[in-house]
């Protein structure tokens, strides 16, 4: 199975929001992660959030401090 974050923009272009396929489904596939407990793949999905050019700054600063809460978790000890 794919990740969400790997959905294309589709072709239609009645009701499509790209701010959806952009950003959006990569922050809630993120937030799913951390509290699943999959840590390296929040961090890694909050990393391509940060870097898309497309996502507004206010978003973006709410991925990097997701990201490092997934890193406080990644950093505890055993």
């Amino acid at each position: 199975s794919r990740p969400v974050v790997e959905a294309r923009y589709p072709e239609d272009i009645l009701f499509v929001e790209r701010n959806v396929y952009e950003y959006e489904l990569a922050m809630e596939y993120a937030l799913c992660c951390y509290w699943l407990g999959k840590h390296e793949e929040a961090v890694r999905i909050n990393d391509l959030i940060i870097g898309n050019r497309a996502t507004p700054p206010p978003v973006a600063e709410i991925a990097l401090k997701n990201r490092l809460e997934s890193e406080k978790v990644l950093a505890r000890p055993g």
